[in-house]
This record gives C-alpha cells, sequence and structure tokens, in this order.
C-alpha cells in the first residue's frame, strides 16, 4: 500500500515529466494515465523529493514550487525585455552623445573660421581708416567750364595740405582765387 507522500510524489513527477517531455500530454491526459509505483530516494531541504520512476530518477515538486518557478520565469522574461529596452536607450544615447560632441566639434571650427574671418575684416577696416585719414599734402585740381556768353573757361589749382590756389582762365578774362579745403563728413 502506497503512503500519501507516495502519491504527491507520484503525481508530481508523473505531471512534470509528462508536461516536460516534447508533445506533453494535456492535463486530462495525465489525470487519465494509470498510477505508477513510485519510490522516494530522498527528501531535499526546499520540500521537494528525488523519486524513482519506472528507471527513472526524477525531482517531485509541490503545485506551490510549480508556480512559484512559473512566476520566476515570467518574471526573468520581464525582466530581460527590460534589460533590451534599456540597453536600445543607452544605445540611443550613445548615438546622440556621438552626435553632438560631432556638433559640437563642427561647432567650435566654424565659431574659429568665424573669429579669423573677424579679424581679417578689422584689418581691413583698419587699412581702409588709415587710408582715408591719411593727410594728402599734394593735390592737382582742374575743370572746364563756360562763361554767360558761352565762351570756355578753364579752371585750374594747386593745394598743399589744407591751402587751395586756383587760376581762372578764359581768352578774354583771367583771375585767380586762394581757398581753404575743409573736410566736413
Amino acid at each position: 500500500m502506497t503512503s500519501d507522500r507516495t502519491r504527491l510524489a507520484l503525481a508530481a513527477a508523473l505531471l512534470m515529466a509528462t508536461l516536460a517531455a516534447p508533445g506533453a500530454a494535456s492535463a486530462q491526459e495525465v489525470r487519465a494515465a494509470e498510477p505508477r509505483e513510485a519510490t522516494i530516494l530522498k527528501k531535499n531541504d526546499d520540500g521537494s523529493y528525488v523519486v524513482l520512476i519506472d528507471g527513472d530518477t526524477l525531482l517531485a515538486i509541490t503545485r506551490a514550487m510549480a508556480a512559484e518557478d512559473l512566476n520566476r520565469r515570467r518574471e526573468v522574461q520581464l525582466l530581460r525585455a527590460d534589460v533590451a529596452l534599456k540597453d536600445s536607450l543607452i544605445a540611443s544615447y550613445e548615438r546622440t552623445i556621438g552626435s553632438f560632441a560631432t556638433f559640437r566639434q563642427r561647432d567650435a571650427e566654424y565659431v574659429k573660421a568665424l573669429e579669423e574671418q573677424l579679424a581679417r575684416y578689422r584689418e581691413l577696416y583698419e587699412t581702409a581708416r588709415q587710408l582715408r585719414d591719411r593727410e594728402r599734402w599734394f593735390a592737382l585740381e582742374g575743370g572746364l567750364g563756360a562763361t554767360g556768353d558761352t565762351r570756355p573757361a578753364l579752371l585750374a589749382g594747386v593745394g598743399v595740405r589744407a591751402v587751395r590756389a586756383w587760376a581762372f582762365l578764359q581768352e578774354e578774362n583771367a583771375g585767380w582765387f586762394i581757398g581753404l579745403n575743409v573736410p566736413v563728413f
């Protein structure tokens, strides 16, 4: 006569062996199977048993242990999915960091080029200002015109620094002027 513990071990071992086998049987097929004789070889500290059924050594566990194992497997799957998601995020962040590093490098090169260009424009401005402000010490001036009687007239001048002297020449008239050249703007 078999004890309750032996029946429990037999049922659990048969259920686990049937479900773990390829082409696992349904729960009805497991219940309909003929009971076999099981021998408990060892009781483990965690509440499981090592049993011998038809020459096979099997590990018999309780339903609570089986449910806990399924919950752990689900939890492992969820954790793996979470890790995969986080790995994907980390890879995305690393690509973003790489893009920003490239952007910063290109931006620094662009700023450097702009600063060099600004320095050249400042040099050009200084050169133009020096040329504009450079004092002219000698100038020749001239012009053509006509008087009221439509006779041609010639205006000629010489300048030394800001002082100017002009001569007015016409067929019957002549004259001269002295003036001062003062820049307003």
